[in-house]
């Protein structure tokens, strides 16, 4: 194979990331933008370790479960994969991929319908936007399949009215006030990105300025226009992150305009949030999912229960009317801060949270012989390490309930603690990102009656 040469393909499945591995001649061809049984015409544009990115030329068959996409920047913006795809077909095609992982790894788990969304748009309540300029024109948007050039983006689907009209007022005002942009190459320049939090149901605004140093000349003005044209927004914050890095947020922050954080509610649990806080993206179907997990862990209010990579606490202070106590494990200080303040907040006085690594915590509760009767369990996408799965099985609790974002590593976890007696039955996917090939799950572990 060769750069620039044109191939007939036949799809026969995508994987859980979106994309279709097509094998051909001993190599890989990645395609973009495409449904299983589609033949395509496609041109291999890029070579990469994986194999060759082919882009899509002609469908020569058309899947009938294709939809023409609503979104104008879906053929160059890497955010969405399923943009294409009937959402109904959307979901069964979720629900079918992880059937398959569950088969694979030797479980007997069944799997339920995936939880979808009656409107499958404008549900993040999180947005990052990354700043640059093509020529003499400013930029936003995200960032294009495969590379780091930015796709200009003036509406995205998948945010609401409020938070594309704050984007454009940003972008406005940027022009307006010269300010400048982040080179990355030449490593000069003054904004990066900018973060925006909606509390959905406080209708409230963060709006975070990411900038190379610590000096923004004109800054006063400039957020002063801001929230006089867009009244949504309550308090504006700058972090600097002067790294060469693709990190985000960097740990130096000042507030310019109101408290720094935002309120929203979750199951009728006020918790504040603020720039650098863990919260779900989708409010709405973050509801469903932790409703299901309390649902599952069946508690009957004289508990002692853990809430392990606990963020600010939403899963353990959701819970903690129905337990005995609660303990919250989360190693991201800031994060932990949050916690306290939101258990202080809505006067919930059986929850205590650790600043600790949660394997570390794990693994010392455990030589302590330290008594608990459930565990939350809500890792990052990397899951949870052998040690912090050996010493949870090690305490013995009756109920663990596994909140995954990859159900790739909850299944390889799953398997390691049904090695120290545990059992598991279903699993519950939610549809928290439509549009996207991310789904999570939850699943509850029950030890073995002996």
């Amino acid at each position: 194979m060769k750069l620039n040469q044109s191939l007939n393909i036949k799809v026969r499945q995508l994987a859980m990331d979106g994309q279709a591995y097509v094998p051909i001649q001993g190599e890989t061809v990645i395609l973009n933008g495409v449904l299983p049984d589609e033949e395509v015409k496609v041109t291999l544009i890029k070579r990469i370790k994986e194999g060759w990115i082919g882009r899509v030329d002609a469908l020569i068959k058309r899947s009938p479960k294709r939809v023409n996409s609503a979104c104008p920047y879906s053929l160059k913006c890497g955010g969405c994969a399923y943009l294409h795809m009937d959402y109904a077909y959307e979901l069964q095609l979720k629900k079918q991929q992880l059937i398959d992982l569950v088969n694979s790894q030797g479980l007997r788990l069944k799997v339920h319908d995936v939880c979808g969304m009656e409107a499958p748009c404008a549900y993040r309540n999180k947005i990052i936007m990354s700043f640059g300029r093509h020529g003499k024109q400013v930029q936003f948007g995200f960032y294009s399949d495969y590379s780091h050039e930015i796709v200009d983006i003036k509406n995205c689907l998948n945010h609401d009215e409020v938070s594309n009209r704050i984007l454009q007022t940003i972008k406005e005002l940027v022009i307006k006030y010269r300010v400048e942009i982040y080179d990355e190459d030449r490593r000069t320049g003054f904004l990066r990105h900018v973060l925006i939090r909606r509390g959905f149901m406080s209708n409230q605004t963060l709006v975070c300025f990411v900038g190379a140093q610590k000096v923004w000349p004109g800054s006063k003005n400039f957020v002063s226009e801001l929230i006089q044209r867009c009244p949504e927004v309550t308090s504006v914050v700058q972090n600097t992150n002067s790294r060469k890095t693709s990190v985000v947020l960097g740990d130096e922050e000042k507030i310019l305009y109101g408290k720094g954080f935002i309120i929203d509610k979750l199951l009728g649990v006020k918790y504040t949030i603020s720039a650098k806080s863990f919260y779900q993206i989708n409010h709405d179907q973050t509801e469903k999912l932790y409703a299901k997990a309390i649902e599952l862990m069946a508690l009957k209010g004289n508990e002692m229960v853990y809430d392990m990579y606990c963020g600010i606490g939403t899963i353990g202070i959701s819970a903690a009317s129905k337990a005995k106590k609660v303990i919250g494990v989360e190693v991201n200080r800031q994060a932990v801060e949050d916690a306290k303040k939101n258990a202080a907040v809505n006067q919930i006085k059986n929850v205590e949270f650790v600043c600790e690594d949660a394997s570390a915590y794990m693994k010392k509760a455990a030589a302590q012989r330290r008594m608990v009767d459930a565990v939350f369990i809500d890792p990052p996408r990397s899951g949870s390490d052998e040690a912090f799965l050996t010493a949870l099985a090690n305490m013995k609790p009756k109920q663990i309930v596994y909140v995954s974002c990859n159900p790739q590593t909850q299944m390889r976890d799953i398997k390691v603690l049904m090695k120290y007696g545990y059992q598991a039955e279903e699993c519950y996917p939610f549809d928290m990102f439509p549009r996207t090939a991310h789904v999570e799950s939850v699943v509850l572990m029950s030890r073995k009656r002996i």
